[in-house]
C-alpha cells in the first residue's frame, strides 16, 4: 500500500512579487530572496554559514551540505547577490558564523522563526498562507 504525498503548490510569479514588495527587515528580505532564488529548504537556509557563500568564483554560489548529507552547490542570481550583500554588510561579520542569525544573540534562526515570518509577510501581501517550501 502506498501513501500519496501532496506537494505544496508553488507561488505564482505575481504572488512572489507581492511577497517581495511587502516591507520587511533586511534579514528577512535577504532570507526570502535567497530561499526563492536558490531553491533552499528552510533548514538549509537556517544552517547556512558565512564560509559556505562563495563570492569570488566565476559564478557566485552557495555550497553546503543539504538533505541526506549531500553536498549542494547552488548559483546565486544577481538579485540574491544584491540582497545577501546588503544584509551581510548591515549585520557585520562579528555577530555569528550563520548567514541568517538573530542579531541580539548571534544564534541561527529557527525553522519556526522563518515560518512565522513568512506567515506574517504573506498576510500583509494579501496572499494565501505561504510556507517555506512554496518558495522552492
Amino acid at each position: 500500500m502506498t501513501t500519496a504525498f501532496r506537494l505544496p503548490k508553488a507561488l505564482t510569479l505575481d504572488e512572489l512579487e507581492a511577497l517581495r514588495s511587502v516591507p520587511k527587515n533586511e534579514r528577512d528580505q535577504a532570507l526570502i530572496e535567497t530561499m526563492a532564488g536558490c531553491g533552499l529548504r528552510v533548514s538549509e537556509a537556517c544552517n547556512l554559514k558565512l564560509d559556505e557563500v562563495y563570492w569570488s568564483s566565476d559564478t557566485p554560489s552557495l555550497r553546503f551540505i543539504g538533505k541526506r548529507d549531500k553536498e549542494r552547490v547552488v548559483p546565486m542570481n544577481h538579485q540574491v547577490q544584491d540582497e545577501l550583500r546588503s544584509w551581510l554588510d548591515l549585520r557585520g561579520v562579528d555577530k555569528s558564523n550563520y548567514v541568517f542569525c538573530n542579531l541580539h544573540t548571534g544564534a541561527r534562526l529557527s525553522r519556526k522563526t522563518v515560518w512565522d515570518a513568512l506567515k506574517r509577510y504573506s498576510q500583509r501581501a494579501g496572499l494565501r498562507h505561504v510556507h517555506p517550501h512554496m518558495l522552492r
